[in-house]
């Protein structure tokens, strides 16, 4: 039996792009899921929901004044609450969450603990833990997804959700040795590419991915020596970047994560941009064209 057989899940988000990933992982588990906006639609329920889960998206104000909403409601005043948030909470915040919500999760997060803080809330739904290894097929798919047609940013932005880096990109080599972006998602940005229209191959960490034809990561440049002397390590500080080549074989560009930070990554990291890199090369001409 899946964990959240016939539990019925209402997720209210200020970014529905954001909430992709779980729309894509609660089902597989069992759950109907309906994903709206909020706060103005989060009243027009269709039918009750087992549980609701608000992605809080650090607007503080108008969660409180959603969660008025819920609680005079009452259709909804009962309902166990989920609370995700994309900062740690700690202090008189962290009280504040507990007082709000019944659970509070702390994005990144993977999808199994939200599918054990929702089943550990209704009532005779045994908590049994999800198998991660299944969470990587929800994830391919849902990437296959938005390459096919042709939404880069909307695939960046996922697997963007996934680290901890502020900044997903495509980058490609030019002829004339500039570095241009398909797409750079950034995270305090995420519907504008800033990226610099003058890089220049030598001052970026992707010249190491290019010139070893290999995977290339960095947590803290300030700790690597062998960047001791790259002209980025003062102001790119952590970076992790896959090759992609072209159906002839030649070389592309790279799939890389950075950060102006150091960010100290696991292996899923380098894992996840291996996995998704052939996806985006099956479709690099339509993406670059």
């Amino acid at each position: 039996m899946k964990t959240l057989q016939d539990v019925r899940v209402l997720m209210l988000s200020d970014a529905p792009r954001d909430s992709d990933q779980l729309s894509v992982w609660l089902p597989s588990e069992g759950a109907s899921i309906d994903s709206r906006p909020w706060p103005e639609q989060a009243l027009q329920l269709a039918g009750s929901p087992d549980v609701i889960v608000i992605d809080t998206h650090g607007n503080e104000a108008r969660v409180d004044a959603l969660l008025d909403q819920l609680k005079a409601a009452s259709a909804t005043a009962a309902i166990p609450l989920i609370g995700l948030s994309r900062r740690p909470i700690t202090g008189s915040d962290a009280a504040a969450m507990t007082a709000r919500f019944n659970k509070h999760l702390t994005q990144p997060f993977h999808p199994a603990d939200l599918v054990g803080a929702i089943a550990s809330l209704v009532k005779s739904m045994p908590v049994v833990p999800a198998a991660a290894p299944t969470h990587e097929e929800s994830f391919r798919s849902l990437l296959e997804t938005r390459i096919a047609r042709k939404d880069l940013r909307g695939a960046l932005a996922l697997l963007n959700m996934s680290g901890p880096f502020r900044f997903t990109s495509v980058l490609r080599f030019e002829a004339d040795e500039r570095l241009t972006s398909l797409w750079t998602f950034d995270r305090e940005n995420p519907d504008r590419d800033d990226f610099p229209v003058d890089a220049v191959t030598s001052s970026s960490y992707c010249v190491r991915v290019r010139d070893a034809q290999a995977p290339f990561q960095m947590p803290d440049s300030a700790a690597d020596p062998s960047v001791a002397n790259h002209p980025a390590k003062a102001s790119v500080q952590s970076y992790c970047g896959v090759p992609l080549y072209r159906e002839d074989g030649s070389f592309f560009g790279t799939l890389c994560q950075f950060d102006l930070v150091p960010r100290f990554f696991g292996d899923n990291t380098l894992t996840r941009l291996l996995g998704a890199a052939p996806v985006i090369q099956l479709h690099l001409d339509k993406l670059a064209g």
